[in-house]
């Protein structure tokens, strides 16, 4: 982030970076590259964009709530949200963690 900008909440600075990550590689980047330019290693790359497999609804919430409203989410608990293949399950398990 530049000097001076605000902080991000760790769910949406991860959901920007598996974004970009995703970015790198459609310019034509593999993993190792994209983790040797970042600085991170390939496991870490593919942990963050494993956040892309989301279903839409989710991502969108992430990146327009409140502060408050992530702040009881932890980017592992919604990392593992992702490994749910249908997003209508994604989203009902996410409903049942904003709420609770």
């Amino acid at each position: 982030l530049p000097p001076g900008a605000p902080r991000l909440d760790p769910l949406v600075h991860t959901l920007i970076l598996g974004h970009r990550f995703r970015a790198m590689v459609q310019e034509g980047k593999s993993h190792a590259q994209v983790a040797q330019e970042v600085g991170l290693d390939s496991s870490r790359i593919s942990g963050i964009s494993r956040m892309l497999l989301l279903s839409p609804k989710i991502q969108e919430v992430i990146l327009t709530a409140t502060p408050e409203r992530l702040a009881t989410l932890t980017v592992d608990a919604v990392r593992r949200i992702a490994l749910i293949p249908d997003w209508g399950g994604q989203e009902a398990i996410w409903t049942s963690l904003v709420r609770g």
